[in-house]
C-alpha cells in the first residue's frame, strides 16, 4: 500500500510497474470534486476532466483506492453533500475517510481566518467531528449535520454496496479465491460474524459482496469490509 496523488493516472507506465510490483492499496486525497474549491486550496492536479475515470484507472490496475474527502471549504454551499456523494458512487470508492476542514496553528489558512473572525476555539468537539472554522456559504449546524449525513449515508448498505459492485467491475481478474487458505477463512468467519452482530441490515453485506466480487481480488474485498 501507499498514498498517492490522482495525477498518477496519467502515467500508465507507472501503473503497471506499480501493479506488477505488487501495490495493491492508495491513499489518494480526492478532497472535493468541486474545481472552485480545489482552486481555493492550490489542488490543480485534481481540476480533471473527469476525476472519477482518473480513479477507475487505478482501479483498473488492481489498485483499490481509500479517498480522503474534506467538507467545509469556502466554495461549500448545502450542496456538497449530495455533489460529494455522486462523485464517490459514481467512481466506485467504498473506503472513504470524511472530514471536515480543519485551520492548522501557524498555517496561511489559520492567519487568514482569523483575520476574518471564522476561527473557532481549538479542541471543540461534536461527536467524532471536530473543526476549528466558521465556514463561509453555511451554517456551523449545516456543515456538521451534512458531514454526518453524508458519511451515515455513504456507509448505510445500499450505497456501499453499490461502490463495491462498481469498484469488482473495474478490477482486473484475480486468482485469489474466499477461504483459499486457513488464515483468510479465518478472516471470512470473523467478518460474517462483525456484520450480523450489527442486525440484519448489514448482516447481508458480506455475502452480497462476496457474489458482487467472484473472480476478483478477494483479498482487497476483506480489506474493504474491514474498513
Amino acid at each position: 500500500s501507499t498514498q498517492m496523488s490522482v495525477d498518477v493516472a496519467r502515467d500508465p507506465e507507472l501503473l503497471d510497474l506499480c501493479a506488477s510490483a505488487g501495490l495493491r492499496q492508495a491513499f489518494v486525497g480526492i478532497e472535493t470534486p468541486d474545481p472552485s474549491a480545489l482552486r481555493e486550496v492550490r489542488k490543480g492536479q485534481n481540476i480533471r476532466p473527469d476525476l472519477a475515470a482518473d480513479l477507475h484507472t487505478l482501479q483498473s490496475r488492481g489498485i483499490v483506492v481509500q479517498a480522503g474527502m474534506i467538507t467545509g471549504f469556502d466554495a461549500d454551499t448545502p450542496a456538497c453533500f449530495e455533489t460529494q456523494f455522486e462523485f464517490l458512487q459514481r467512481a466506485g470508492v467504498p473506503m472513504v475517510l470524511l472530514g471536515m476542514l480543519n485551520a492548522p496553528e501557524g498555517t496561511p489558512l489559520e492567519r487568514r481566518l482569523a483575520a476574518e473572525n471564522r476561527l473557532k476555539p481549538s479542541g471543540v468537539e461534536n461527536g467524532c467531528f471536530e473543526t476549528n472554522i466558521i465556514p463561509k456559504n453555511m451554517t456551523t449546524e449545516e456543515l456538521y449535520a451534512g458531514t454526518k449525513r453524508l458519511l451515515n449515508r455513504l456507509y448505510s448498505p445500499g450505497p456501499f454496496l453499490e461502490r463495491i459492485a462498481r469498484l469488482g467491475e473495474n478490477l482486473p481478474p484475480s486468482r485469489s479465491s474466499f477461504g483459499a487458505e486457513p488464515r483468510s477463512l479465518m478472516v471470512w468467519h470473523r467478518l460474517l460474524r462483525w456484520f450480523e452482530g450489527m442486525g440484519p441490515e448489514m448482516a447481508r453485506i458480506p455475502r452480497t459482496a462476496m457474489d458482487l466480487f467472484r473472480s476478483k481480488d478477494t483479498q482487497a474485498l476483506a480489506t474493504v469490509l474491514s474498513f
